[in-house]
């Protein structure tokens, strides 16, 4: 979307709900067209590379769908469709929402509904920005790409570039308009108001699934999906657990002792304690570790 209706977004935020609807909407009429159902994610991002507020959509869709017989029929989409039917959807949206409409201060300018309507209609112009991903080669690299966008965070600790002691914190992102690798330098304060503005509110669904891979038809129309293709059903998938997990990405197996290296065992979770208390209590925790070796020998 057009910069120029981020702020709107922001002092707004209930209207995220309808983004990946409106996005969405494109792509299954493009196949309802074709008489097919295709399979579709959405995901929304608020962020920008700087952590700034920049509402935005990633879509992935599958290129064929299913029809009412069980057969499968490829499917392509042009951008120039997709652009004209994205900017439709979202300013139609945006249009019958004037009377609910909280204005930021950036916008004060908005008085009547005919400079809310002359804002939405002329907003970016005919020239929304959409990009289409080339169509992945193989199951592996397509899990690796959605997965960046499914457990994405707005910064990941590898940007961190440095950190001052109570004073400032630096971090790196690509320049889309450079292509070169900034970096900028911010107060711990200002910080955390930039990351603390994407934390969506209590129950809003950042992830949401269409077409085929809605939760309500899944379960009927994936195993016909698997029948089309020709594809071999696999089982329910193998549950990770945090050690499993430790092992693989960091190396470290968590249960063995850094001091010995015996194995140990889970006793019990205590929550809320901090360092001091941690320490203060060592004797104890020692004593339980002990006592719990012992009865395995």
């Amino acid at each position: 979307m057009p910069d120029t209706l981020w702020p709107l977004f922001f002092h707004n935020r209930h209207w995220l709900d309808a983004l990946c609807r409106l996005a969405v909407d494109n792509l299954l009429y493009a196949g309802r067209r074709r008489g097919v159902e295709v399979g579709v994610f959405c995901a929304i991002h608020t962020y920008g590379r700087r952590l700034n507020w920049h509402p935005h959509i990633h879509v992935s869709v599958t290129l064929g769908g299913i029809d009412d017989a069980g057969v499968w029929k490829d499917l392509s989409f042009h951008p120039s469709a997709l652009r004209r039917r994205w900017m439709w959807n979202v300013r139609q949206y945006l249009l019958s929402q004037w009377e609910h409409t909280t204005v930021p201060p950036e916008n004060a300018h908005l008085q009547s509904e005919n400079d809310w309507r002359h804002l939405v209609l002329n907003a970016g112009g005919q020239h929304w920005h959409i990009h289409l991903s080339k169509k992945t080669k193989n199951g592996k690299k397509t899990v690796n790409y959605l997965g960046r966008y499914l457990k994405k965070p707005p910064i990941s600790g590898s940007r961190l570039a440095h950190y001052t002691n109570s004073a400032t914190l630096s971090f790196t992102y690509l320049d889309h308009r450079t292509k070169t690798y900034q970096q900028e330098t911010l107060s711990q304060t200002d910080m955390l108001r930039r990351v603390v503005q994407h934390i969506p509110e209590k129950h809003f669904r950042m992830i949401r699934y269409f077409g085929f891979l809605a939760n309500r038809v899944c379960g009927r129309q994936l195993p016909r999906v698997y029948e089309a293709l020709r594809m071999e059903r696999r089982g329910k998938a193998q549950k990770l657990y945090f050690a499993q997990m430790s092992k693989a990405f960091l190396h470290r197996d968590p249960f063995s002792c850094v001091l010995c290296g015996a194995r140990m065992v889970y006793t019990a979770a205590i929550a809320g304690l901090i360092r001091e208390r941690c320490v203060q209590n060592l004797e104890k925790v020692q004593k339980s570790l002990f006592q719990s070796i012992f009865r395995r020998g």
